[in-house]
């Protein structure tokens, strides 16, 4: 009889607990990190100890070339010695397309590597729509401080946010699998 009691109070508790969560697609944008009022993405990647500074800067530079450097897009600062990598990026809006359109997401990114680990922070992120260049901070900061009149419809911020989102997302765990 206890164990039946136990059993019913267990399911009882769990079905609460999960029917009183929030849905976790409410139509809310990411919390995103800040740095100086930008958006930015930070992570330091532990890799395996034994992966000497050399390789894994070889491994960042190749991730970069082979991902992001185009004509427009190319390294900055590419110092061996040091192990920084820093260059400007595009993700397209479409695939496999190679001209610039309303939804493409530019940014920089830079990559530090030393023996079994490297960081990487991807910042001033931007992009074009019928009102010029923006960037997605200025989107986040009205989406986070409403104004009277935004810039921006909220339905065109919340898509243009998790778009921009998803899309550096993306690219982030190319750079990780890449760097393993």
């Amino acid at each position: 009889m206890k164990i039946l009691l136990f059993a019913v109070l267990f399911i009882f508790s769990y079905s609460t607990r999960v029917y009183s969560q929030k849905p976790t697609n409410d139509g809310a944008v990411p919390q995103f990190t800040l740095a100086d009022n930008k958006i930015i993405y930070y992570a330091q990647i532990k890799t395996d100890s034994a992966v000497d500074k050399p390789t894994m800067f070889l491994k960042a530079e190749n991730w970069y070339k082979k991902n992001l450097e185009t004509a427009d897009n190319t390294l900055i600062i590419d110092n061996s010695n040091d192990g920084i990598i820093s260059g400007t990026g595009i993700v397209h809006a479409k695939k496999h397309d190679q001209k610039a359109d309303p939804g493409d997401v530019f940014f920089t990114i830079d990559i530090h590597v030393a023996r079994g680990m490297y960081t990487y922070t991807v910042h001033d992120i931007y992009s074009f729509d019928n009102t010029g260049k923006f960037y997605y901070s200025d989107m986040y900061n009205e989406e986070q401080y409403p104004t009277g009149k935004p810039k921006w419809p909220e339905p065109y911020r919340h898509g243009c946010l998790t778009a921009m989102n998803t899309k550096i997302l993306g690219m982030i765990t190319v750079l990780q699998n890449d760097m393993k």
